[in-house]
């Protein structure tokens, strides 16, 4: 035999060894186990008793220190610990550390469906950071956080804490309920609409009045320069008020009017969606689940509108002078948009960190802004969502660029300061006593914001500029 086969003998020989080994190590660790089951089953029932309610009570004690999740059925925990399994279940992973970590309603949906282990806010929970690279993309590729809300509804959420605790939201909505076909019918409806004779589309009485801020009716493109150059804006677009009484003397189009069943309809499925997003982050702060929902009621005056949009194709030359841009970085100005996926590219959302990422369009899906009035109401926690939209990819940039919108507004009379939710008194982002808060009315605050925005011949570069109504400020464009 050469000294190659023996060596080879030798090694086949000694893992061989090693596997026996780890078997008999296994055996015997079973046969201890099943030793130690059978000498607790050889105990007397009052003995059996007293052993079940002394693990029945350790359970209970971590179960409250975060040790164990809350809402895992407590037999399983005591069959678990008793084959003990329990030791297997890995900590609670922060966010950040006690002062901006994520706490309350989110963290406990995720421990509730056993993603995570429910814990508490123990001084002894360690602190851990996964030093883990993600792939930049759009917001399906991310980790995140996904929901079930009801019965029909998955919002998948991007939570990202920064050093203040503040959170970062993106959210991709689908399973909403509301049919493909009544999608594709409303952008029949809005290319119908913007088929028309320019004369007809644009008619006075049926415009937008930005010296009011009045953002209701047909907004018409080629009235703005944008960026302080000789290019022309490229959008267009026309505002649809509820159909409520109040709002029966807004300027509504009278092409759409033979729409206006359909379009109610459509409005009210959108709040529909809107109600149970709502509901989430009444949860998130720790308010009654009502809170949102009684703040944006389809009923009361408000300066809700449903939205068609069209982007016309601009020359290579022109966009380059204004860096690509077809709308420029922003943020809205209410307290959530709803926009309807669509094929051809071109918005991008600004990610934590201030990376430009493009939204992928899904079938069926919806991607929901967060907005200013949202974000005031939170004092600052629920950032607004930053977007633009620039120059479509070559084989898409000679299309035309429908979109499909759903804009909520506070009600006119409602008050849009901080909100006394007790997570943001904890974190001390809102007195206790709020009376030094000056109240804002949603109608102040979106009319003045419509009017600062759009009543001026040139879509400027804002970067770094404040805008300010009471006490509630926001940087017009983040750069």
């Amino acid at each position: 035999m050469s000294d190659q086969d023996a060596d080879a003998s030798n090694t086949s020989d000694q893992q061989q060894d090693n596997g026996i080994h780890e078997r008999t190590t296994t055996q015997q660790q079973r046969a201890e186990k099943a030793q130690d089951i059978a000498k607790r089953d050889s105990q007397g029932p009052r003995s059996r008793s007293a052993s079940r309610r002394a693990r029945r009570q350790r359970i209970k004690e971590g179960q409250e220190g975060g040790k164990y999740m809350k809402t895992a059925n407590l037999e399983a925990l005591e069959e678990a610990d008793g084959n003990e399994e329990l030791s297997s279940m890995q900590p609670f992973e922060r966010i950040g550390p006690d002062s901006t970590s994520m706490t309350g309603p989110v963290t406990k949906a995720r421990a509730e469906r056993g993603e995570i282990p429910m814990r508490g806010s123990n001084p002894n929970q360690p602190y851990q950071v996964q030093n883990q690279q993600q792939e930049k993309g759009s917001l399906q590729e991310q980790d995140g956080l996904k929901l079930k809300l009801e019965a029909n509804l998955d919002v998948e959420i991007e939570l990202k804490a920064s050093i203040r605790g503040d959170l970062t939201l993106s959210l991709f909505v689908t399973g909403t309920g509301i049919p493909a076909e009544e999608v594709n019918r409303q952008y029949a409806i809005a290319t119908a609409f913007f088929n028309l004779p320019f004369e007809e589309r644009g008619r006075a009485d049926s415009r937008c009045d930005f010296a009011k801020g009045n953002y209701f009716g047909y907004r018409a493109m080629h009235e703005k320069k944008m960026k302080g150059t000789d290019v022309l804006d490229n959008v267009e677009s026309i505002n649809i008020p509820k159909y409520i009484p109040s709002l029966t003397s807004e300027p509504r189009h009278p092409f759409l009017e033979q729409f206006g069943s359909e379009l109610e309809a459509f409005q009210h499925r959108s709040f529909d969606v809107v109600r149970k997003i709502f509901t989430l982050f009444a949860l998130i702060l720790e308010l009654p689940e009502s809170y949102f929902v009684d703040r944006h009621l389809y009923h009361d005056r408000s300066e809700d509108h449903l939205r068609y949009m069209r982007y016309h194709p601009r020359s290579l030359p022109d966009d380059a002078k204004i860096d690509n841009t077809w709308s420029r970085s922003h943020t809205d100005f209410g307290s959530l948009t709803l926009l309807w996926s669509q094929n051809v590219a071109g918005l991008q959302i600004k990610t934590h960190e201030g990376d430009w990422r493009y939204v992928r369009p899904v079938d069926g899906g919806i991607i929901c802004n967060v907005g200013d009035t949202l974000s005031f109401w939170s004092a600052g926690y629920f950032k607004s969502t930053i977007h633009r939209v620039v120059r479509p990819p070559p084989d898409q940039d000679g299309d035309y660029r429908i979109g499909l919108f759903y804009f909520v507004r506070p009600g006119d009379e409602v008050d849009i300061a901080p909100a006394p939710s007790p997570l943001l008194k904890r974190m001390g982002k809102v007195p206790e006593d709020r009376g030094s808060i000056k109240p804002v009315k949603g109608y102040e605050y979106v009319r003045e914001r419509v009017r600062n925005y759009h009543n001026h011949q040139d879509y400027a570069d804002r970067k770094g500029q404040k805008f300010r109504v009471g006490d509630l400020e926001i940087e017009d464009e983040v750069a």
